[in-house]
């Protein structure tokens, strides 16, 4: 039997978010073309701050060309840079220990286009 009722739509919290779209704004900055990223609407946004100070200090480069970057891209910008930093320090302990790091970072990573829950303690 069939019925012509409504399916039920997915709700909002349901729905995978898309990524967020930013401008890029290229300065010149130490006599280098280097990109920023700007905020597309006022809130606090972890994931520009820390892509932009990773383009200021060259450790992260976009294409020449790019105008816009997503969310998405930012992230995986800011992953295989997380991935492609090594500890000089070769001792057991150091190692495991900036691996640990490493993961702990890379499960924030989704959270840091909206913002993080800090819980401060004194």
């Amino acid at each position: 039997m069939e019925t012509n009722a409504p399916k039920p739509h997915p709700s909002p919290a349901s729905q995978p978010k898309a990524p967020d779209f930013y401008c890029v704004k290229w300065i010149t900055w130490k006599g280098e073309r280097t990109p920023v990223i700007m905020q597309s609407e006022n809130g606090p946004c972890p994931l520009l701050a820390i892509m932009n100070i990773l383009f200021l200090q060259w450790k992260v480069k976009l294409p020449a060309q790019k105008e816009m970057v997503t969310s998405d891209e930012l992230m995986a910008y800011l992953g295989d840079c997380l991935l492609s930093i090594k500890p000089q320090d070769q001792a057991e302990a150091v190692q495991l220990n900036f691996q640990q790091n490493v993961n702990d970072a890379m499960t924030v990573l989704s959270k840091l286009s909206t913002g993080l829950d800090v819980n401060v303690r004194f």
